[in-house]
């Protein structure tokens, strides 16, 4: 058992010592004071602006919050200024780092890290209008952002100038722009190609349609391999921005498998032995939708409580 522990804790340094880790630990210090004000502006809106929430019930001035709307939308506005752009400052950040970590521009680099993931979020409304993902730029797109924003500081490596030197004067400044110019073009062609490829595939409902269609085949409702694989399906669209996680869970209660699993129940008075015993509705709402805000604070707990690092 103490061999184990000491595998784990070597493994666990090692981890620590590995360039993408540090990475992404400098890009989280970076982000740590915005995430931390906008939870604490969400957390005020929905103890506290929230009129049907527990504070203002309890103490009576719900009307008092119906008459100064204006304190709700300035918390509103703030939160998702700071939360609500995390992903895309994700992008920066990692970007920022990585080009540093190679001597590249970093500021151009972060720069670019920026406006690619933010092209890589547009999405062409059904009237002609472009308008950013919201989920692609919020907590839920926080991956991706430190995944745009590592290819974009490799980008810099292998495509741009070393830049040795750090002076203010502005021919430095323009040889260092003109060092960087040949690798920000390609990562914004590249972008844009990907952002006309992934609004494609949402415009032309694909995805969902891929879904409903593998959803409507009875005779696979019963494989335990189907249903992971329409999972993993799911996931790798979700991680995109292409269709929702919970359109699994809504497929499942409504399927041919549910509603036989059902009659089966109401009929034996028990579960066991129920014709479909594998769908996207039991699977997903059972073990892929675990987690949340309980589960998180359950884990800050236990680091409260067990961590032997004061910090």
């Amino acid at each position: 058992m103490w061999v184990r522990r000491e595998q784990i804790i070597r493994k666990i340094i090692r981890l620590q010592q590995n360039e993408l880790y540090q990475l992404v630990q400098k890009s989280l210090n970076l982000l740590f004071p915005f995430v931390l004000i906008g939870s604490i502006s969400q957390l005020i809106q929905i103890t506290m602006l929230n009129r049907n929430s527990l504070l203002p019930t309890i103490f009576g001035f719900s009307s008092w919050l119906s008459r100064y709307r204006f304190i709700e939308i300035i918390f509103d506005h703030l939160t998702s200024l700071t939360l609500g752009i995390v992903a895309a400052l994700a992008a920066f950040s990692m970007a920022h780092y990585t080009a540093k970590r190679y001597q590249r521009d970093e500021k151009l680099a972060s720069i670019t890290g920026l406006i690619t993931y933010l092209i890589l979020t547009v999405r062409y409304t059904n009237n002609g209008e472009l308008a950013f993902g919201q989920d692609m730029l919020g907590m839920g797109g926080l991956f991706l952002g430190f995944l745009v924003g590592y290819l974009v500081g490799l980008s810099f490596k292998h495509l741009a100038n070393s830049q040795q030197q750090d002076k203010s004067s502005s021919g430095v400044t323009w040889n260092r722009a003109l060092d960087s110019l040949r690798a920000i073009i390609i990562v914004l062609v590249v972008a844009i190609c990907f952002s006309i490829l992934l609004n494609w595939l949402a415009i032309s409902v694909l995805p969902d349609q891929v879904i409903l269609r593998l959803q409507s085949l009875k005779a696979n409702q019963t494989s335990l391999l189907f249903s992971v694989a329409i999972v993993i399906l799911a996931g790798i669209m979700t991680f995109f921005g292409l269709t929702s996680m919970p359109i699994l869970a809504h497929f499942g209660r409504n399927g041919v498998a549910m509603t036989a699993n059902l009659n089966y129940a109401l009929i034996h008075h028990t579960i066991w032995g129920v014709p479909y015993p594998f769908s996207l509705g039991t699977l997903y709402e059972s073990f892929g939708a675990i987690g949340g805000t309980g589960i998180t604070l359950s884990l800050v707990i236990a680091i409260f409580l067990f961590s032997n690092q004061r910090d």
